[in-house]
């Protein structure tokens, strides 16, 4: 009991313990304005939901697009998806460090941690040779894999500054957020059937993430 106590004192007091409880505040302060909207505006609260976790689990191209084609302008889309990457990097980078400090030691938590520490492994050349900049490029570029939570481990396993980490990864975000809603804008524009396709790929873009998510989280991959 001691022990316990002593660790969560341990992680109150880190850097990336108030990081966790900021990104927890933010999926918390989320669910209060659902809970709000589905009292007095039930679609606006479905929306939110919706796009949370076709962004949390098909990424952000999934929850931009979802945005757009249920007409929200392109404010609101860049806003709450620049958001919803604030809240799942903090809780997943803080998570990380945690983890690997041996301060949160979870089944589940720890096989995923391993999985996603070889998978920065791999572009940690790269992103080291030549920083910052790097970095910011990684998280930009709409390739698999290249999202802001790997992002966020690789600063961290290259031992950059967490804001210089920070600073990169939001950044790199931002910029690709702006670019996919004006591009996802342009096709709904163009396309009177975009709505109806685009729903059918997130669907299955979706799903296929769901699945994959899952394997990181019981089987530890091979190197």
């Amino acid at each position: 009991m001691e022990g316990e106590q002593s660790t969560i004192q341990a992680i109150r007091g880190s850097q990336e313990g108030r990081i966790l409880y900021l990104g927890l505040a933010l999926i918390g302060a989320l669910l209060v304005v659902v809970l709000f909207f589905l009292v007095i505006d039930p679609p606006v609260a479905r929306t939110l939901v919706f796009a949370f976790f076709a962004h949390s689990m098909g990424g952000r191209a999934a929850g931009i697009g979802l945005c757009i084609a249920t007409d929200y302008g392109r404010i609101f889309t860049i806003a709450y998806n620049f958001y919803i990457e604030l809240a799942l990097v903090f809780v997943s980078y803080a998570s990380f460090v945690l983890t690997l400090k041996h301060y949160i030691n979870f089944k589940y938590l720890s096989i995923a941690v391993k999985n996603a520490e070889k998978k920065a492994h791999k572009h940690e050349k790269i992103i080291s040779r030549f920083g910052w900049a790097g970095l910011f490029i990684f998280v930009m570029v709409p390739f698999p894999l290249t999202g802001p939570v790997l992002g966020s481990f690789m600063g961290y396993l290259i031992k950059m500054k967490m804001r210089s980490i920070f600073s990169a990864v939001f950044s790199g975000t931002l910029a690709a957020i702006v670019m996919w809603t004006y591009f996802f804008s342009y096709l709904d524009k163009g396309l009177h059937i975009f709505k109806y396709v685009f729903a059918v790929i997130i669907a299955f873009v979706v799903i296929f993430s769901f699945k994959s998510l899952k394997g990181w989280f019981t089987k530890e991959i091979q190197d």
